[in-house]
């Protein structure tokens, strides 16, 4: 399913980038703990490149299993990693997560209000078949 993949590590976060050919979306799954000093830009070219090497604008961000500090100041390192990984504001970024529904939802909110197009979900069904909604 995935015609390319990349995995790049800091420190305790991991950063797997997969190309999935048969839906034409960029899947970017992160694990481990996200600390606010986290992807200090090394992720951003390998966003960036796949999305113009396969013109793809269409982001499924897994969130699943990565532990993230749930205070104010998290949300708001989590928002500013978007920019830091190059996640450009014509993108559109489909977030799944597991838990703590009121977090993402805040969340949700400061990224749109940053301009991203952006939608939270707990299902990665229901993600993709947004993502497949023509914009």
């Amino acid at each position: 399913m995935a015609a390319s993949q990349q995995t790049a590590r800091e420190s305790s976060m991991e950063v797997d980038l997969q190309y999935l050919e048969d839906l034409n979306i960029l899947k970017i799954g992160h694990k481990g703990l996200f600390r606010k000093s986290a992807g200090d830009g090394q992720f951003a070219f390998n966003i960036q490149e796949l999305s113009e090497q396969y013109d793809c604008k269409d982001l499924l961000v897994d969130l699943t299993e990565l532990e993230i500090d749930r205070t104010r100041t998290g949300m708001y390192s989590l928002a500013d990693h978007f920019r830091i990984m190059g996640i450009e504001l014509d993108y559109k970024v489909a977030l799944v997560y597991c838990r703590d529904e009121e977090f993402y939802r805040v969340l949700e909110l400061v990224l749109r209000n940053r301009y991203y197009n952006v939608r939270f979900f707990k299902d990665e069904k229901k993600a993709i078949e947004w993502l497949q909604k023509r914009r």
